[in-house]
């Protein structure tokens, strides 16, 4: 079995995770594939990769999705809630950066 993954942190966790118990449970053999998003979405749908865990959907990754979703089954999210944005320290006030707009700013980009 071969479980695809993208080089991000989380990804590479939630993947080694899933091998490992499928390893150790199920007794199956399984080989990791790291690389970018856009290979992992054509290979599950060519049957390349058996899986991939870290679909961002419904969407950061709904243009890769809506590409294979007639070639691929989606069993569903692995945890929900989880968030997607920006972190900026708090020395920045507010009312500097409200958005990604913000930082082209010059008394931003200094």
């Amino acid at each position: 079995m071969k479980i695809g993954s993208a080089p991000w942190s989380d990804a590479e966790f939630v993947t080694k995770l899933a091998a490992k118990l499928i390893e150790d449970k199920l007794g199956q053999k399984v080989e990791l594939v790291q690389t970018d998003v856009a290979p992992l979405y054509q290979g599950v749908s060519r049957g390349d990769i058996d899986a991939m865990m870290m679909a961002w959907l419904p969407e950061t990754h709904a243009d890769y999705y809506k590409r294979v979703e007639d070639k691929v089954e989606n069993l569903g999210p692995l945890y929900e809630g989880a968030k997607l944005g920006w972190i900026v320290p708090d020395y920045i006030p507010e009312s500097e950066i409200s958005s990604i707009e913000d930082l082209k700013k010059p008394e931003v980009r200094e």
